[in-house]
């Protein structure tokens, strides 16, 4: 039904590009959140492919702590909170493009994305380019 993570072809670590188009654009607000540093994405895009995760897996899936966002830099992976440029992009609206193609781990449900200028915010802060987890937006996630 949903495309995984580990599907075939899904295998580079920073991008999707095999697997997806990134026919969309998007905006969201940069949001220094403690150790966190997120894309803020309009909640009805959120809303919208989380009614047809819903309707699709017959379960009602939770929304994140964050809302629908794009994680530039997640605290639980590193903390870069002291490096001199850390906040310098509060309240920056950001474009990007991302893919209707809904992926899932059979937990957790995001949509690729692409975005050079986060890619530069990572590599400003001492981070490597690509995040942890390929660049994604996080739409939801099914309780246990």
């Amino acid at each position: 039904m949903f495309p995984s993570r580990t599907d075939t072809r899904c295998k580079s670590a920073c991008d999707y590009r095999k697997a997806t188009l990134f026919k969309y654009s998007g905006a969201g607000i940069l949001h220094y959140d403690k150790n966190w540093l997120v894309l803020r994405v309009h909640p009805s895009v959120g809303n919208y492919y989380l009614w047809w995760c819903n309707r699709l897996t017959g379960r009602k899936l939770s929304s994140p702590l964050h809302n629908t966002h794009v994680t530039v830099c997640a605290g639980k992976y590193q903390d870069v909170t002291k490096h001199k440029k850390w906040g310098k992009y509060q309240d920056k609206k950001i474009d990007f493009a991302y893919s209707s193609v809904i992926m899932t781990d059979g937990k957790y449900f995001w949509l690729p994305v692409q975005c050079k200028f986060l890619e530069r915010v990572r590599l400003e802060l001492g981070l490597t380019k690509c995040p942890f987890h390929p660049w994604h937006m996080t739409i939801g996630f099914l309780n246990s």
